[in-house]
């Protein structure tokens, strides 16, 4: 483990397609609050986390020496 912050918490390291799942978060939270879109929020973060774990993964992979 180390103390460096990680490539997801800057908005400017983000891939196209991390801030489009970031930016449908917050088209869905201003829609207001119902248990339906808490749900939808929900599945939605649960996306960007994959998408940003392969995304990491491949930057991984791209690494001299592996």
């Amino acid at each position: 483990m180390t103390n460096e912050i990680g490539r997801r918490s800057y908005i400017n390291k983000l891939t196209g397609e991390e801030l489009m799942l970031r930016d449908c978060v917050t088209a869905i939270e201003n829609l207001g609050a119902h248990p339906k879109l808490t749900d939808a929020v929900a599945a939605v973060q649960m996306a960007r986390t994959c998408l940003a774990d392969w995304v990491d993964l491949q930057k991984a992979n791209d690494r001299p020496g592996k």
